[in-house]
């Protein structure tokens, strides 16, 4: 799959910048703990699905959730996944001097390694929204065994995710590879998918000319008719939908076979 996107990241941690222009680059490197339904376009708490923690209970006074992870998952480097890398990524989330969305989990007391398996998250108070703010496409799980790897690097790009990173052009275009290893058998259906910077319009003429799969990137629609009518006249066959309401960094932009 071929995607256009608005330009080089400028870090390749989403934690320190959510923007769409690192997810863009990392959404098919890494996991999160849970993660919304994807077949369902509206976000919410009763929309939360498991990802890496495949079960989780939450206590009767709401502030104590335990996550019990998957077994056998793997980073790209061949690492395991445990629990460790939950309790690091989490505290990295919650780190107001690292993370730019941790006024979100201010809530969050402390994070308890039970075992390899299972994590324990500790709330100051009970907050209904909490198991949201995790599904959320910038908390992910990053490993712990390479916290010092610069994260502007392509080094940093090692997750759980169903792309593994590939490599860079500078300019042109970041490649990734299927993992053959991902936790959810099956998946992807994908051989690989790469991402070219690119001006705006130059990603909607490149879409009508069938060099991109998809214009633009997850989250920005089109917003100026004069590229819309050109779409249209040009890529008659592209799928074009309304941004979803109450969509929280998912959302659908142009998409043609």
């Amino acid at each position: 799959m071929k995607i256009g996107n608005r330009g080089e990241p400028p870090v390749l941690n989403c934690m320190m910048n959510p923007s769409i222009h690192v997810f863009s680059y990392t959404a098919q490197v890494f996991n999160g703990l849970v993660m919304i339904d994807p077949t369902q376009e509206q976000v919410s708490v009763e929309k939360v699905v498991p990802s890496l923690a495949e079960k989780w209970e939450i206590s009767p006074d709401g502030k104590i959730y335990t996550f019990h992870l998957r077994k056998g998952v793997k980073f790209h480097d061949g690492k395991p996944f445990t629990a460790k890398d939950v309790k690091y990524s989490l505290e990295y989330f919650a780190d107001p001097q690292k993370s730019t969305l941790a006024a979100l989990v201010e809530m969050m007391q402390k994070v308890e390694i039970v075992d390899d398996d299972t994590v324990k998250v500790y709330l100051k108070y009970p907050h209904f929204p909490f198991i949201l703010y995790l599904s959320f496409p910038y908390c992910v799980m990053l490993p712990a065994h390479l916290a010092k790897v610069n994260p502007k690097s392509p080094e940093f790009l090692i997750g759980t995710g169903p792309f593994k990173f590939k490599q860079r052009i500078p300019g042109k275009v970041w490649a990734y590879e299927r993992n053959p290893d991902y936790f959810i058998k099956g998946l992807p259906y994908l051989d690989g998918v790469e991402v070219y910077p690119m001006p705006w319009v130059t990603c909607i003429d490149a879409f009508n000319g069938g060099r991109l799969h998809m214009a633009g990137n997850l989250r920005y629609g089109i917003d100026e008719k004069a590229c819309l009518d050109k779409l249209k006249s040009h890529a008659p066959d592209a799928i074009i939908k309304l941004k979803p309401v109450g969509v929280f960094g998912v959302c659908n932009s142009t998409w043609r076979d």
